[in-house]
């Protein structure tokens, strides 16, 4: 059985396959769809073939969260959560990152965070599910924390990351994290930051360092923001207009000109 949804121009081409009694393919494809309605459609006859499906296809199911996330649509996504769920179905952690991408791109960084903690509840509870973080989680939960202002938060899920589950953060987590003080004016722990994601030898780049220089900034630190030029210049780190633009301005407020 095979429904074509069409409507809007667009290409955002997905599919979902599921087996009902074994025997017969059912199969829900969207072609050349982009839009509320065509997601909401598709979702709608995904929920109705739940209560016959004897196996059902993760991937597919963790794409079409996926796809409410681009459209901000997280209501829809949490909703798909809650029928995969409702019926028991298998979940993964990459089913769980899908959703909190979608409510942070919809400004529920709340939800996001509340969906991720009671997850990892239920893992330190029952260690057989088989439901753990990955480094992923922990950036998107970092990024929600950063867009919602908490940066204390923030800070915290980094020694989770390291300390409950063994995770190393890469460079994206440390950007997220800096990204995180600059907005916070945190400047001092952006430095540490900063040190120590050297010192881990993961490699800072010109967000790394624009980020570093703007929380030296927003508290007036300039001297400590035309040093941070002068290590970005040692790495070799390419300067773009931004990272330029705040070396003009710390250069101009603390008139070391020669500096930059």
């Amino acid at each position: 059985l095979c429904w074509f949804l069409a409507a809007g121009s667009c290409c955002s081409n997905f599919c979902v396959h599921l087996k009902a009694n074994h025997r017969t393919d059912v199969t829900i494809v969207g072609v050349g769809v982009a839009g509320h309605i065509m997601i909401m459609n598709c979702a709608q006859k995904i929920r109705r073939g739940f209560s016959g499906c004897a196996q059902y296809n993760l991937q597919s199911f963790t794409s079409s969260i996926t796809q409410h996330g681009k459209l901000r649509q997280w209501r829809a996504a949490l909703d798909l959560l809650h029928q995969i769920r409702q019926q028991s179905l298998p979940q993964d952690v990459r089913l769980l990152n899908a959703t909190i991408v979608a409510c942070t791109r919809g400004r529920q960084w709340d939800r996001a965070l509340a969906l991720a903690s009671a997850a990892f509840h239920l893992q330190a509870q029952d260690d057989t599910a088989g439901l753990r973080p990955d480094t992923f989680t922990f950036n998107c939960l970092i990024r929600a924390c950063s867009e919602g202002h908490q940066w204390q938060q923030s800070l915290t899920f980094l020694e989770e990351m390291r300390g409950r589950w063994g995770l190393q953060p890469n460079q994206v987590t440390y950007n997220l994290l800096l990204k995180s003080c600059e907005l916070s004016e945190h400047w001092e722990k952006a430095l540490c930051l900063l040190e120590e994601m050297m010192r881990n030898v993961v490699p800072a780049d010109r967000i790394s360092f624009t980020s570093a220089m703007g929380a030296c900034e927003r508290r007036h630190r300039w001297s400590e923001a035309l040093s941070l030029l002068k290590i970005a210049h040692q790495q070799e780190v390419g300067l773009d207009a931004v990272l330029l633009s705040a070396a003009v301005n710390a250069g101009g407020r603390s008139r070391q000109w020669q500096i930059v």
